[in-house]
């Protein structure tokens, strides 16, 4: 508990009872104690037990056979019929000689009177990153990096092309374009060439208005391209636009590869027609979109031939970096879904972002939100009666966030600000490093200040709450630490 003064102070509300055991589980999950109203929590014990404070109650979930099963409490809601509650599970373990992939459950679960009743239950791959809760239209909002499912429904598979939609390489001194975005912002523009081998024997200029490529090479079988200043159909965005050059994956022909250009459109509404300008004289170039994006397409047009569809995502980035937001790089990559609190539904917002920050926890939630990349920014979303809203952009969050190695929370607080918290395990020490937000106005500089919270006597951070406006209760192995003054 912690008073006007800031001073916390410590007292038992609630003692988890200790099972005697010889044998101890390694699937146990850490304990978790939930806040139900000012009085009452639900407590978790990891192994598969749940505790109401205040009462005599206690719930087991248990298998067919009566053993316990350990699981982790997300979230619980007081409704009319009882406590409503989420928790996720452990699947079987895979034979170790198995290729099949570990699965969890996402169930929920009813809480009445001291009956245990199951409602509903999804399967996936991996953990959620990220639940919230939407009061207004009673969904769970979940962020993970790979989708769930009904239990009982086949496993989603990605679309894979057909024969007609596997990408098409051009013929030796053909060209090939490709549409890669819904938009044409980004364009691909094949040409296979045999060189000998080198980049360096590759000339390209790639201007605002017009295109000179030479090759050099002594001799050739077939006709290398050549273009002088041969101009666009329309201006491209030539510090974005690159070209790269590799070898074809059939080591018998080693000198042979493609030579793509990437070109990155000025006005990204433009409707290219042709990728030269009708004044060059150039032959026209055939289009045809990336096979993925077929596929997705395809899936598409499937999906809603079956059943209605949601929302259009509207957390969708349509000028995605597929190196910048590979493996590895800043954020996580998941996937936004609504689950029906009631029912079970699962409903795609969107299949892929990468998640930067969650909302800090704190009494007095608003409604769902996220921060998700953009580049080297960051976006502020929130849930709004049946969509996303873009309420405001933490810039270069993602930058900064870049050079963070031992984070262990990133949260943030409305538009105010975002904390990356270390956690502190990789050298005994850790900081929060706070960004300031300036809403929906635009600045070219923001606010940064560093706090240190956890070192070697506290140990490493645990959790991190809000009490009220500005005061941040940072849970730490040996210690709790209170920030306040900070929002």
């Amino acid at each position: 508990m912690v008073y006007c003064n800031f001073a916390p102070t410590f007292r038992n509300i609630f003692e988890i009872p200790q099972e005697v055991s010889s044998i101890k589980s390694d699937l146990t999950e850490y304990p978790v104690a939930l806040e139900i109203s000012s009085d009452r929590m639900l407590v978790s014990d990891g192994s598969g037990r749940l505790y109401l404070s205040g009462t005599e109650e206690v719930y087991e979930l248990t298998d067919k056979s009566g053993t316990l099963i350990p699981c982790r409490l997300l979230h619980t809601r007081q409704t009319e019929t009882g406590l409503e509650v989420l928790i996720t599970r452990r699947g079987p373990i895979p034979d170790a000689a198995s290729k099949d992939a570990q699965t969890y459950e996402l169930v929920a679960l009813r809480l009445s009177s001291g009956t245990l009743r199951e409602i509903w239950s999804l399967l996936g791959t991996s953990l959620p990153a990220d639940i919230q809760y939407d009061h207004a239209s009673e969904e769970y909002i979940i962020s993970s990096p790979s989708p769930f499912r009904p239990s009982t429904a086949p496993e989603v598979l990605e679309p894979t092309p057909t024969k007609d939609e596997m990408a098409p390489i051009p013929a030796p001194g053909k060209i090939l374009i490709q549409q890669v975005l819904p938009m044409t912002k980004l364009l691909l523009f094949h040409l296979r060439t045999h060189t000998l081998g080198h980049k360096r024997k590759i000339r390209v200029t790639l201007s605002k208005s017009y295109l000179t490529l030479h090759i050099i090479s002594s001799a050739s079988s077939i006709p290398l391209p050549k273009y002088a200043q041969c101009p666009w159909w329309a201006e491209i965005d030539s510090g974005a636009s690159l070209w790269t050059w590799e070898h074809t994956p059939d080591e018998r022909e080693s000198k042979v590869g493609i030579l793509t250009l990437h070109l990155e459109k000025k006005h990204t509404e433009t409707r290219w027609s042709h990728v030269f300008s009708q004044s060059s004289n150039e032959p026209e170039v055939p289009e045809t979109l990336d096979p993925s994006e077929l596929a997705n397409i395809r899936e598409a047009l499937e999906k809603y031939t079956s059943e209605m569809a949601g929302d259009m995502p509207s957390l969708a980035n349509p000028d995605a970096d597929e190196e910048l937001d590979a493996p590895g790089q800043v954020g996580q990559r998941v996937l936004v879904m609504r689950v029906g609190a009631q029912t079970g539904k699962v409903e795609v917002d969107q299949r892929e972002v990468s998640l930067l920050s969650s909302p800090v926890s704190s009494p007095k939630s608003g409604p769902p939100s996220l921060v998700v990349r953009r580049d080297i920014d960051g976006l502020l979303f929130t849930r709004s009666t049946s969509h996303w809203e873009h309420e405001s952009t933490y810039s270069a969050l993602s930058f900064v966030l870049a050079s963070k190695r031992d984070t262990r929370f990133v949260l943030h607080h409305k538009d105010k600000m975002v904390l990356a918290f270390e956690s502190g395990s990789t050298h005994g020490t850790g900081n929060v490093y706070v960004y300031r937000g300036h809403g929906k106005a635009k600045s070219q500089f923001s606010e940064q200040s560093v706090l240190g919270i956890a070192d070697k006597e506290s140990g490493s951070l645990l959790g991190v709450v809000m009490l009220k406006e500005g005061v941040f209760c940072c849970l730490c192995e040996r210690r709790l630490i209170v920030l306040k003054g900070i929002v």
